[in-house]
């Protein structure tokens, strides 16, 4: 999902409009031939579209400057952002959240001493 993505994006502080639709949505039908794939979610940058979750979480990391300039370190960045993926899935933390409620979880989770931290932590 897109959720490590909005999360990457609370935690540099960089504003973003998060636009949601249902997949059987008459703006989703509209909006599907144009992407690039044909699934969701998708980042429009500059009017061009990136696809794949994880694909948009990496380029959040380094728009954020969240990257390390190490590679060594840069690579355990990614590791832990597979690991959000696929065995975390952090929308799940905000299953059922709505509008501010939601912001409000997000920026929760993207606060220090919050477990998204101690999982930081371990990146060494």
């Amino acid at each position: 999902g897109g959720e490590p993505a909005r999360l990457a994006l609370t935690i540099a502080g960089i504003p973003f409009e998060d636009k949601r639709m249902a997949f059987g949505d008459d703006a989703w039908a509209a909006m599907k031939p144009g992407t690039p794939w044909g699934k969701m979610p998708i980042l429009e940058i500059d009017g061009k579209m990136l696809a794949e979750s994880g694909t948009i979480l990496r380029w959040v990391a380094r728009a954020a400057k969240l990257m390390p300039e190490d590679p060594w370190l840069a690579l355990k960045v990614e590791e832990f952002l597979e690991v959000i993926q696929t065995d975390v899935e952090l929308a799940a933390m905000f299953n059922g959240r709505k509008g501010e409620e939601l912001v409000a979880c997000r920026r929760e989770a993207a606060a220090p001493g919050s477990l998204l931290h101690d999982w930081l932590a371990k990146i060494h």
